[in-house]
């Protein structure tokens, strides 16, 4: 979508769309909330992995891109150690809702950068967009990391009779119980 329309409006839109999840997930009253908030916010920030990236790959020559794989790299190294270590003392000292509330000010700083410094849309490229293709990778992808996560803990791997999960799922299915 950033190739037809412009990455920059694709950008902001992951970032809106981050900001708002994480101002409802801190405002969220049920762990059901919180858990649809949290996949809202989690959209949008998929949303900004994949647009900064891309955003990189247009406005960084080929040569400097490794140099860029390497800062976000370690970006990410130090955010697995000082995120976790920084939550904790939110949540310690003040409260769990300010670690979704915390996001807020850095993501308004993100909205004014990327309005004032990054390029408008270029030349529109037309192309065909698989929309039939998209739902089935989802779909299987999404089945692949269910299976891989449940099965050997809540579903046996070999024999779907021999999972007490599975009588819980089918019980509305089946006559005998």
């Amino acid at each position: 979508m950033g190739d037809l329309h412009g990455r920059k409006v694709y950008f902001q839109a992951a970032i809106i769309l981050f900001l708002i999840g994480s101002m409802l997930c801190g405002v969220a009253h049920t762990m059901l909330e919180l858990i649809l908030f949290r996949a809202l916010q989690g959209l949008g920030g998929g949303g900004l992995m994949v647009g900064a990236q891309s955003i990189i790959a247009d406005i960084v020559p080929p040569r400097d891109r490794g140099r860029y794989a390497g800062f976000f790299g370690a970006t990410f190294g130090a955010a697995t150690v000082i995120g976790p270590l920084l939550g904790g003392f939110i949540v310690e000292y003040f409260s769990w809702r300010w670690i979704f509330f915390v996001n807020v000010p850095f993501g308004i700083l993100a909205l004014i950068v990327t309005a004032a410094v990054l390029p408008s849309a270029g030349a529109r490229v037309q192309h065909v967009i698989d929309y039939a293709g998209i739902i089935v990778l989802t779909l299987s992808a999404s089945a692949l990391i269910l299976f891989t996560s449940l099965g050997g803990t809540s579903l046996a791997w070999l024999g779907w009779k021999s999972s007490h999960c599975w009588s819980a799922v089918w019980w509305p299915l089946s006559s005998s119980s």
